[in-house]
């Protein structure tokens, strides 16, 4: 119909509008960032260390047993589904593919 008025979708805007108080505060210029959390508990960061040092010097069976005892200790603790235990369950994944680049197909403990 030619003499309805038309509107638009999203109305009109009048001079009024733009001098409306701002309803909330406007958001920080740099929002603080949320830390990551750890990849592994600090109190265990001298097993971590410990693996990483067999890793460094090719002691494959040596790294896997450590990473072997520290995932039974973090799985203990903290439980199955716990990020922490998914690391240690990669870490061990980690070492394994190491040693069978170096020697040939392993077992899960990292043994031929």
């Amino acid at each position: 119909m030619p003499t309805d008025p038309y509107f638009h979708p999203w109305g009109t805007v009048t001079p009024s509008f733009w001098q409306l108080p701002p309803t909330a505060p406007p958001p920080p210029r740099h929002p603080p960032q949320p830390q990551p959390p750890a990849d592994i508990p600090p109190d265990l960061l001298p097993e971590i260390q410990a693996i990483n040092k067999a890793i460094n010097t090719r002691h494959f069976i040596e790294a896997a047993d450590l990473a072997e005892a520290l995932e039974t200790h973090i799985t203990t603790t903290y439980g199955e589904t716990h990020p922490y235990t998914h690391n240690i369950r990669d870490l061990r994944a980690f070492i394994i593919r190491l040693a069978e680049g170096r020697r040939g197909p392993i077992d899960e403990n990292g043994r031929p």
